[in-house]
């Protein structure tokens, strides 16, 4: 015990000790994953094996302060782990790297050639959420990926052009509408949310209204029972019309569990996200936390987030009628020749493309167990290894 006593002393002040910006750009630069949350700088290179919203959401705040995103999407148990994790604390406001996923340069501990000033301005730059000064980003990306593609699977670079102006008249006009997004008007809205946050937690409005479900229950049964009925007595189309209602509203509750907010214990909440997911749906909710979750931290980012990543049937974004770069699949969404052709009737094909929509589900899910996409080691609740068995 005593000669445990300096060891823990040791580590404290080390966990406790102050890293500059400098010295946290190294660390990344040599491979390690460091996030910033309340102030604690965390190097979480050892729970990536076992986390259960996957590598990409990690990689995408890299370099970040993810104090919002942590706070927001993982329970009170996960919440109280990051001191395992802590190797420092930083002082004053965090302005954010580019991760490296998203094409952002770190300077290692010998590197001194470049200005922090002139990085700053390049990562700000480069960071901007309208996505019209991430080309360059996209385009170093591309390079390490891929080769380029032949220019006739591109729009042309006027077209291109147009369209980017285009989305600079809109983002200016959302400027006009909205706070500024200078650092004082963002800290005071960002200070808000989470006073707003503490007083929702406090006053207990995340419970879990039990009742609720209870009732949605009811009402899924109800409507699978009534599917069952139509198919005993032959009508089948009026039956898959139930079924389709059915699964619907199942697909409710299977989110609410895959963001544990059914009731906030992880190990349940997974349980009943898989039952409904797997058997009943034939789904990997595993799959569905890895990109559901990327969506949540790079929302609508054309070059990072699945859920805008449809082609060659859609194009949510101006920028797939280029070559992308998805550093979410990595690979090319090439704007190719079946693109141009169903990409300009996509309004009139949505509804049909949907219809198939299904299937693309079930594919990816296979994809997610046969390529081993998930937590490479399991967390110990029990869950690991039912997903292949429900599908």
């Amino acid at each position: 015990m005593y000669q445990s006593m300096p060891h823990q002393i040791m580590q404290r002040s080390t966990r406790d000790a102050i890293l500059s910006r400098r010295e946290i750009e190294a660390l990344i630069a040599g491979g390690q994953s460091i996030i910033i949350v309340n102030q604690k700088v965390l190097r979480v290179d050892a729970w990536i094996p076992y986390h259960p919203g996957g590598l990409k959401t990690i990689q995408h705040v890299v370099g970040k302060d993810a104090t919002d995103e942590f706070t927001i999407f993982h329970c009170e148990e996960t919440r109280q782990m990051i001191a395992r994790y802590q190797i420092g604390r930083i002082e004053g406001r965090w302005i954010n790297f580019v991760p490296p996923i998203q094409g952002g340069v770190f300077r290692p501990d010998d590197d001194d050639g470049e200005e922090e000033s002139a990085i700053l301005v390049k990562e700000q730059q480069d960071a901007s959420s309208t996505g019209l000064t991430a080309a360059t980003v996209d385009a170093g990306i591309h390079k390490r990926h891929s080769e380029p593609e032949p220019m006739e699977n591109m729009v042309t670079q006027d077209e291109i052009t147009f369209l980017d102006t285009q989305t600079k008249e809109e983002v200016k006009l959302t400027l006009s509408q909205y706070p500024p997004l200078d650092p004082v008007t963002q800290d005071e809205i960002i200070a808000k949310y989470r006073l707003l946050h503490s007083r929702i937690h406090a006053e207990g409005l995340y419970k879990c209204n039990y009742t609720a479900y209870a009732w949605e229950f009811g009402r899924c049964s109800l409507l699978f029972s009534t599917m069952l009925f139509f198919l005993h007595i032959g009508w089948y189309n009026t039956s898959a019309l139930f079924l389709a209602w059915f699964w619907s509203q199942m697909v409710f509750a299977a989110h609410d569990a895959g963001h544990i907010g059914i009731t906030q214990n992880f190990t349940i909440d997974s349980l009943i996200g898989m039952t409904i997911a797997a058997p009943i749906g034939g789904l990997s909710l595993g799959w569905w936390k890895r990109s559901h979750n990327v969506h949540h931290i790079v929302t609508n980012a054309p070059e990072h987030d699945p859920d805008n990543q449809h082609l060659p049937f859609l194009a949510v974004n101006h920028r797939f009628l280029g070559n992308l770069f998805s550093t979410y699949h990595e690979r090319l969404l090439a704007y190719n020749k079946v693109a141009q052709a169903l990409v300009p009737y996509q309004a009139y094909l949505y509804y049909i493309i949907l219809l198939f929509g299904r299937f693309n589900l079930y594919v990816q899910s296979w994809i997610f167990l046969l390529q081993a996409q998930g937590p490479r080691k399991a967390p110990p609740n029990g869950t690991a290894g039912s997903k292949s068995v429900g599908i």
